[in-house]
């Protein structure tokens, strides 16, 4: 079930980034990153997703480099990292 209820959160954030309701992404953020907690393969999901919409209320790049900086050192080998990693080249 709680795979479940993470799964729906990162669908509904990438709902609101895909329509660009960039406010209401950086809550749903948080609330993804709650419900994927521990999950190796949802929460560095969540972790690339919250920086991008940060980034979009923002428009600050560091926000987007900064958010991704938890992304790398946590989960370096997952494929959200990967996506990330240009920014320590």
């Amino acid at each position: 079930m709680r795979r479940f209820i993470g799964e729906l959160s990162l669908a509904r954030l990438i709902a609101a980034l895909d329509g660009h309701e960039y406010e209401a992404a950086v809550g749903l953020a948080g609330e993804a990153l709650e419900n994927t907690a521990g999950d190796p393969n949802r929460e560095p999901e969540s972790l690339y997703w919250k920086a991008v919409a940060a980034f979009e209320v923002s428009g600050d790049r560091g926000d987007l480099t900064g958010g991704w900086e938890p992304l790398l050192d946590g989960f370096p080998e997952s494929e959200w990292a990967k996506k990330a990693g240009y920014i320590r080249l």
